[in-house]
Order: C-alpha cells, then sequence, then structure tokens
C-alpha cells in the first residue's frame, strides 16, 4: 500500500538563515500517490533564526520521476533576486495531474530535458 508525501525534495530557508545547500541529486522517483509539491526550494520559510544573509543552494538535480498523483505545482522555486538558486537540472521528470505550471523565480543555469507537466512539454 502506498502512503502520501508532501514533497519528494524540499529545501527551506527563512531569507537570512545562511549557510548553504549543494550537490543534492534525486533520482528514480515513483510516486503514485498524492504529493503537494515534489520539488521546491523556498525562502519563505518562518520556522527558526540565524545568519544575516539567505542561504546559498545551488547544484540540485532531480532525474527520472514519474508523479503520478495530484500536486499544487510540479515544480516550484522561490529565491531571492540576490541569492538566486544556482545550477539546477531537471532530466525526465513526468507529472501527470498538476494545478499550476512550473513557478521558477530566481533560478540561475537551469536544464529542462524532457520534463512533462500535464502531457506536456516544459
Amino acid at each position: 500500500m502506498w502512503g502520501t508525501v508532501a514533497s519528494v525534495l524540499n529545501v527551506k530557508s527563512t531569507p537570512a538563515r545562511g549557510g548553504y545547500v549543494r550537490d543534492v541529486r534525486v533520482t528514480d522517483v515513483d510516486a503514485p500517490a498524492w504529493t503537494y509539491v515534489p520539488f521546491e526550494v523556498t525562502f519563505q520559510y518562518a520556522g527558526g533564526t540565524g545568519g544575516d544573509r539567505p542561504a546559498e543552494v545551488s547544484r540540485l538535480t532531480a532525474e527520472r520521476w514519474s508523479v503520478r498523483g495530484h500536486c499544487e505545482y510540479a515544480v516550484r522555486v522561490r529565491a531571492p533576486a540576490d541569492a538566486p538558486v544556482d545550477e539546477v537540472r531537471l532530466d525526465r521528470l513526468a507529472f501527470d495531474d498538476a494545478a499550476q505550471d512550473m513557478l521558477l523565480q530566481s533560478v540561475t543555469d537551469l536544464s529542462l530535458r524532457h520534463v512533462t507537466v500535464n502531457g506536456r512539454a516544459q
């Protein structure tokens, strides 16, 4: 029996937490059940305190995902303009039932290869 999950890859930070997330690779995902946002990076998280600048997020890779359950967004990246997410690789991803198109705010060096959302190539 399959359960539900909210995310497959979720990087969350506050606007001023600092630190870094680098070299994350998630491959071979089969998600038949509900996911909120399978691939998400956000700097709008309210929890925790810490540094005096945004986190550095780079080199995120997602390969060979099949997300058949309903999701709000297939991919959502919301980064501040002064701290863009760098080097995002999305390869052979299929999202069958997304309520929204992909949302990509402040992403540099984005690679999309064989990505479909609701049957449409991205």
